[in-house]
């Protein structure tokens, strides 16, 4: 194969007349083109852009694309052929794409507690909707309706679940007042941040773990408070009473 560049060749006639071509060989002719790709493996539903280098007259590449870049959307082996002067043509070197598999994903139901597993990440979604804050394998379900989580493993990927739907029973959650809210819940370090109305100022609040055992009381001084205690991991009732009405949250310690 000739080396890119331009070439002229002189021919003589037996009666010393003379004659002159030239040619330009350009540098694909004969020759391998290298291909580049951003990624080489990916999440399902990514793409992988694959390139060849511009400045050709034409590329073809084995997925039927004739564009000098491509988006692979699926594992395979990719190359193309990139063809100059009409003619002229060099074959690129094969990039294999992987894709990663797709995270498994499922929630378990025990009443209005959700648990999701195997991840390194949590998001749950109630009606569609983001639940703030709540991005642990477990929550507890709040309201009736239905409930997803998104879940992502240590390759990056994402997986949304089925949809479950969930009838919270069981839980006396009578509102007292304007508001009651403790959060973050399910927690790893055992620290709540209890918002309550302003009529509950002055009542007493009280922890008790799966058992009965109390754990901790004390009386509610400020509509926002901080929980903070030394328990270990499992479930606990959080009361408040207030005249006749009484309301319990499920706290859960990670």
């Amino acid at each position: 194969n000739a080396s890119a560049g331009s070439y002229t060749v002189t021919v003589t006639g037996t009666g010393g007349c003379t004659a002159t071509a030239s040619v330009t060989v350009s540098a694909s002719s004969g020759n391998s083109v290298a291909i580049t790709t951003n990624k080489t493996i990916f999440c399902p539903g990514d793409t992988a852009q694959i390139c060849a280098p511009t400045g050709h007259q034409s590329y073809l590449w084995n997925t039927g694309a004739t564009t000098n870049c491509i988006n692979a959307t699926g594992a395979g082996n990719y190359y193309v052929t990139v063809t100059d002067n009409g003619t002229c043509t060099a074959s690129s070197n094969t990039i294999a794409i992987s894709v990663y598999q797709q995270p498994p994903v499922s929630i378990s139901v025990n009443g209005d507690t959700l648990k999701a597993y195997n991840s390194v990440g949590y998001q749950w979604y109630f009606n569609n909707g983001l639940i703030g804050g709540a991005n642990q394998d477990i929550y507890i379900a709040q309201q009736n309706g239905s409930y997803t989580v998104l879940v992502t493993d240590t390759n990056g990927c994402t997986a949304l679940s089925n949809a479950v739907i969930v009838n919270v029973t069981g839980i006396n959650d009578v509102v007292i007042g304007n508001e009651l809210n403790v959060y973050p819940n399910p927690n790893a370090f055992g620290t709540w941040q209890l918002v309550v109305g302003s009529n509950l100022i002055g009542e007493e609040v009280e922890l008790t773990d799966a058992t009965g055992q109390l754990v901790w009381k004390s009386i509610i001084n400020n509509q926002k408070s901080e929980i903070e205690l030394n328990v270990a991991k499992g479930i606990y009732f959080l009361k408040i009473s207030s005249g006749k009405n009484t309301v319990t949250k499920k706290l859960i310690r990670l």
